[in-house]
């Protein structure tokens, strides 16, 4: 079943690269948009406070976001569906979504919710954003989820600067086309990079989606080809390439867009690469699954107990 958006829609950009996508997102849907995090993150900004704590853990952050929730919930008074963006990778992300996320689940607004997930040589970062992954999945009407590490597997001749911006494209792209997505379900959004021959713009999205999830997993999918000068043939060799692999689903041309590529968004069911990142999960594991795991003020001599 396809997910209901309620209008109006809000996106709610969460740390610095979550609210730059969402303010692009924003800029190609005319959705108004939010920033969730530390620092000046510009616009209409509900700023999480660490006390003057330079470097905090993702718990330490977890809880000062807590301590915010009715700043933040004023925020998305008068909406019917938040679409929240966030990098996982990062501590803001990690740290502050989950905490969004039950906010909008408990007062009716979704989420939807947009998750990228770090590269693999950010070993130390694979743990806390699967735990944020799976506490995502569990409170968001859909979630979307877009792999760093399968693009960079894909083509490694990537740097880390240039799989940003196919994400942040692929995003943009995504934001007029939320009320198409499978509600309950999980997606991987993948893209090919730009400016190239749009079918092998589609082998590289291809290679990326099935960098993150099995093929079999794939339920149905989303096909957006981007440029101008595609010729009728060649729209349908994607056509059926993609038809005969992701299974029923949509196709959007858009011959205006300045670059050529291919986005693929695809719903998926099972097991996702993402499972391997929480150990804890992998086994059936779940400590306090009610609340986020948030550092405590426990009244002793001590700075904070984790």
């Amino acid at each position: 079943m396809d997910l209901r958006i309620r209008a109006p829609v809000l996106l709610a950009g969460i740390g610095g690269a979550g609210s730059r996508m969402a303010a692009l997102m924003s800029e190609a849907s005319g959705i108004d948009h939010v920033s969730i995090g530390r620092g000046d993150l510009g616009g209409r900004q509900a700023r999480i406070g660490t006390g003057g704590v330079v470097n905090p853990s993702v718990r330490l952050l977890r809880a000062a976001a807590c301590g915010a929730e009715d700043q933040i919930e004023e925020m998305m008074e008068g909406y019917g569906t938040v679409v929240m963006v966030a990098n996982l990778a990062g501590k803001d992300g990690a740290a502050i979504a989950p905490v969004v996320s039950g906010i909008c689940s408990r007062t009716g607004r979704g989420p939807v919710s947009i998750a990228v997930m770090p590269f693999g040589y950010e070993g130390a970062r694979l743990f806390e954003a699967g735990i944020a992954l799976r506490r995502l999945r569990e409170g968001s009407d859909a979630t979307i989820v877009i792999d760093n590490d399968s693009m960079m597997q894909s083509n490694p001749d990537l740097a880390p600067e240039q799989c940003y911006d196919i994400a942040d494209s692929a995003a943009r792209h995504l934001a007029c086309s939320l009320g198409s997505l499978a509600e309950g379900g999980t997606g991987i959004l993948a893209a090919g990079r730009a400016g190239r021959d749009a079918e092998e713009s589609l082998r590289d999205a291809l290679r990326t989606l099935y960098g993150s999830a099995p093929p079999g997993s794939v339920r149905r999918s989303l096909l957006y080809v981007m440029g101008g000068g595609l010729s009728a043939g060649a729209i349908g060799r994607i056509t059926e390439v993609a038809g005969g692999m992701l299974g029923g689903g949509g196709l959007h041309v858009d011959p205006a867009a300045s670059e050529s590529g291919v986005v693929v968004l695809s719903a998926v069911q099972g097991a996702t690469k993402f499972d391997g990142y929480d150990p804890l999960g992998a086994i059936g594991q779940e400590l306090d699954w009610d609340v986020p795991e948030c550092s405590i003020d426990c009244g002793l001599q001590m700075y904070q107990m984790e």
